[in-house]
């Protein structure tokens, strides 16, 4: 019996590490609810960059205050002190000022589009506890 178990587990551990290589080579599996070649967490610089077109130039004058924002919003978030709510609204100021530091260097079509992002930032609620159509505890709803 103990020599059927030994082999069992060694072919089972053989199959895992055998796997590992193609899983390690084709990365992480898509997250449920992501476009293809869409990441989650692109940083502002790079969002900013595909969703404005912005050129080299203004990349160059735009990308500082980008990295700023960003570390002021890390700030926020790490701050213990302040209330969920206090963070949030603290973030959204911080998010809307935004156009007022980098309009000076985007045209009026990329003006337009700033806006928008902004305003779909400003709108979002997010998903919080019993938001999913369910309420926590309990399993969700099936139509």
């Amino acid at each position: 019996m103990n020599r059927k178990l030994s082999m069992l587990l060694t072919a089972t551990l053989g199959l895992s590490l055998a796997a590992f290589p193609v899983y390690a080579q084709g990365g992480p599996p898509p997250r449920p609810g992501n476009a293809p070649g869409h990441h989650p967490r692109m940083s502002m610089e790079k969002r900013f960059a595909k969703e404005l077109n912005l050129t080299a130039a203004q990349q160059s004058k735009i990308n500082p205050i980008l990295k700023k924002q960003g570390e002021q919003m890390r700030a926020i978030h790490k701050n213990t002190k302040l209330t969920p709510e206090q963070k949030r609204a603290q973030s959204t100021k911080l998010f809307q000022s935004l156009p007022g530091k980098i309009n000076k260097y985007l045209n009026k079509t990329q003006q337009a589009k700033l806006k928008q992002m902004i305003d779909r930032f400003k709108n979002f609620k997010g998903h919080g506890p019993g938001e999913w159509g369910h309420k926590p505890g309990t399993p969700p709803k099936h139509k």
